[in-house]
């Protein structure tokens, strides 16, 4: 029974906890939500500070330090009184759903930027939560400050200072470029100028392919067709291993044809990641045709050992043994731990029990002296 009472005073009261954890809920969602919007600014609430101290900065959410607002105060004010430019400068962490360019329109027009008699106002306004950066010039201005011009400013100078998080960095560079075009006619025609284009990387490599690769295949194939090395020579050198020996067409094919047609397939869409990709396929492709050797490798072998022949399965091994630890140097993984597997297949075949070639009866192997 006493349970039962303990029971009948706890129950009844969770849905009053319950209740206090919604309204808990709802005033903190409610003070977010508030919070939200004193953190958006609307164009009645960006104060216009020349008009207040006659700064030429409005930073009413503190996105630039003082220091900052105090140089910009100087050169803006130097600049009017040279040029009669007037420049205003907007910083705002948030302007909501509101358009950029409609807010920096309005905002431009209800201050009144620039001297009514030449329109030659400029609007800098910077948006911080949409990453946002926007010059609104007046028609007195557009011949010298054109979008071209603007957009150049904003992508030179500006926005790499704002994408590693320097506001103030990035908005003083902005206006002292802006004040250097303004005083200085020459230094817009340099900054117009257009940029001499770096070669993308894709065609840095396909440079790379001509220049240094393929010329090494073409004096390969000449070599070998020289010496009488392909499967299909007119004179063929005599070599105990005909196995490993290639007809020309085979060769071209296997060394030339699919590394060009592999490039090709890469060059059809080429990005910025293109060059790496059609390296390790190629490198994937040539430690393809080491398997291949490999394969014609174990054709001799196997054909030696029908007859017994270990001193030429030596022989053989050995002969290759130069050219496996290039391989291995080439390609680390696998023939890096192959190149040592060749030399544990020779010392086996080195030391094979042989039987001898009149009698057939087994032979022992003498010690080195």
């Amino acid at each position: 029974m006493a349970i039962k009472s303990k029971d009948q005073r706890i129950f009844p009261e969770l849905p009053v906890i319950y209740f206090q954890r919604k309204v808990n809920n709802l005033l903190l969602f409610m003070l977010i939500f508030n919070f939200q919007l004193l953190a958006q600014s609307t164009i009645d609430s960006v104060p216009n500070q020349k008009l207040i101290t006659g700064s030429y900065v409005s930073n009413p959410d503190n996105l630039l330090d003082s220091p900052t607002v105090t140089i910009i105060d100087t050169l803006l004010h130097s600049l009017e009184k040279s040029t009669t430019v007037q420049v205003s400068v907007v910083a705002l962490e948030s302007i909501g759903s509101a358009d950029v360019f409609n807010f920096a329109q309005q905002l431009f027009v209800k201050w009144g930027v620039g001297h009514s008699e030449n329109d030659n106002g400029l609007l800098i306004l910077l948006v911080n939560d949409s990453h946002t950066i926007r010059f609104h010039t007046g028609f007195g201005l557009e011949g010298v400050l054109p979008d071209i011009l603007c957009k150049r400013i904003q992508q030179q100078f500006m926005v790499p200072e704002f994408k590693n998080g320097n506001l103030n960095t990035g908005m003083l560079a902005g206006v002292k470029q802006v004040e250097k075009i303004l005083t200085d006619p020459t230094y817009a025609a340099e900054l117009t100028a257009p940029e001499a284009e770096e070669p993308s990387s894709w065609i840095s490599f396909i440079t790379f392919l001509i220049i240094f690769c393929a010329p090494v295949v073409i004096i390969i194939f000449i070599i070998k067709s020289t010496k009488g090395r392909f499967a299909d020579s007119a004179r063929p050198e005599f070599t105990p291993y005909p196995e490993m020996r290639l007809k020309r067409l085979t060769w071209i094919f296997e060394f030339a044809l699919m590394p060009v047609m592999i490039v090709i397939f890469f060059g059809l869409d080429a990005g910025d990641n293109t060059p790496v990709w059609c390296f390790i396929t190629l490198y994937m492709y040539f430690m393809a045709t080491q398997f291949l050797r490999l394969w014609r490798m174990r054709m001799v072998i196997h054909r030696l050992l029908l007859v017994q022949d270990y001193y030429e399965i030596v022989e053989f091994i050995r002969k290759d043994q130069l050219y496996w630890l290039g391989i291995a140097m080439l390609f680390p993984f696998p023939f890096f731990v192959y190149f040592f597997y060749h030399l544990t297949r020779k010392h086996h075949y080195r030391n094979h029990a042989r039987l001898c070639k009149q009698c057939h009866g087994k032979m022992r192997k003498l010690s080195e002296k």
